[in-house]
């Protein structure tokens, strides 16, 4: 009984010793632990050639008693356990880091950044929230100066410097681009920017490569319906709406709006009328809701007119007036204002709802 008991303890103790001297010593690769209880194996049968009455001293588990190997595999095995959860751990924060690059959220580039440049870009994301772009560039500019290969802060750093209309604002942009070509965020960023300057054939490459890099964002693809509509390519206009339409894009009912228009250049009055039916389904309360439901009424007509000319009958005097209000709402500056203003009114009522303590109703 005592005999057993004894054994118990010092079994204990040797787990004890043995945790111990895990979290104390870093042994480096499993091939050096085996090499370590390989010597430690070695030595007390050496020694024991010249004494075998001297048990070994100055070195762990060196009793050479018939515990002495128990220990170094206990050993092995609490170390061996604390690798694999080590490595279980590591493969998780890996899984999790290619999920934020294949959505697009950071590049993998900034992930070896260190963290004295992550704190400066953390700092400079806050001061952008509260709108104070002339500090925020200045933290981004030192993140940069510690890192020069930090995407996200290139990126950052454009935003800060748009915001300040600095012409900067596109070096970064392409800055990151370089950096990694395969980030679709540079790419959105120039794309948006060329829209702001009206330039739609560089609005329309760019988004187009944004939008090939993360095929699922229906935002990416409705700011390119936005852009091909704007430089004329009416049909892919058209393709790039159905895309969006596929996805989930709550909130993006003017994509219908856009496509409409270009359906209107393409004098294509069927795809017109469904995709401003689609339109007035999706967001009854857009502000661009009374032009769409006009839009419509003026498709009926002239489909009336149409049924009533081949009777032999005249047209409706306004048909002229009608196809001139239709002509319009093509035309790509009125449609840039339109979407404009109808952004605007739906800011001021989400401004409005929140200062009211409540969320705007869809």
């Amino acid at each position: 009984m005592a005999d057993g008991l004894g054994r118990e303890l010092r079994s204990r103790m040797r787990q004890q010793r043995a945790a111990a001297w895990l979290h104390s010593i870093e042994f480096g690769p499993p091939s050096v632990l085996f090499a370590l209880i390989a010597f430690f194996s070695a030595v007390p049968i050496a020694q024991a050639q010249f004494d075998s009455s001297q048990p070994s001293q100055g070195l762990p588990y060196m009793n050479a008693g018939l515990d002495s190997g128990f220990a170094q595999l206990d050993f092995a095995e609490m170390y061996l356990d604390q690798q694999n959860k080590r490595a279980k751990r590591l493969e998780e924060e890996k899984l999790k880091n290619n999920k934020l690059i294949d959505g697009g959220v950071i590049s993998a580039l900034d992930l070896a950044a260190p963290n004295n440049a992550v704190e400066q870009f953390n700092h400079a994301t806050s001061l952008l929230k509260e709108q104070n772009s002339r500090e925020a560039a200045r933290c981004l500019e030192k993140a940069i100066r510690i890192y020069p290969k930090f995407v996200s802060a290139h990126n950052a750093l454009g935003l800060a410097y748009q915001d300040q209309n600095d012409p900067r604002a596109k070096s970064e942009f392409e800055t990151a681009a370089d950096l990694d070509a395969k980030f679709p965020g540079s790419f959105l960023n120039l794309g948006l920017l060329a829209l702001t300057q009206k330039d739609f054939s560089a609005a329309a490459l760019n988004l187009s490569k944004a939008a090939s890099l993360n095929p699922q964002n229906s935002k990416v693809l409705a700011a390119l319906a936005f852009a091909e509509n704007g430089d004329h390519e009416y049909e892919q206009t058209l393709k790039t709406a159905q895309q969006v339409h596929a996805l989930e894009h709550h909130g993006m009912a003017n994509v219908h709006y856009i496509a409409a228009a270009a359906a209107i250049a393409l004098k294509d009055l069927d795809t017109t009328r469904r995709e401003l039916t689609l339109f007035l389904d999706e967001d009854p309360t857009n502000p661009l809701a009374p032009t769409a439901k006009r839009n419509l009424e003026i498709l009926e007509r002239q489909n009336s007119g149409l049924g009533s000319s081949a009777s032999g009958v005249t047209q409706p005097s306004g048909a002229a007036a009608d196809a001139r209000a239709m002509q319009a709402a093509g035309n790509d500056e009125r449609l840039k204002a339109q979407l404009d203003a109808a952004n605007a009114a739906n800011e001021r009522t989400a401004a409005s709802a929140a200062a009211r303590g409540r969320t705007p109703s869809p």
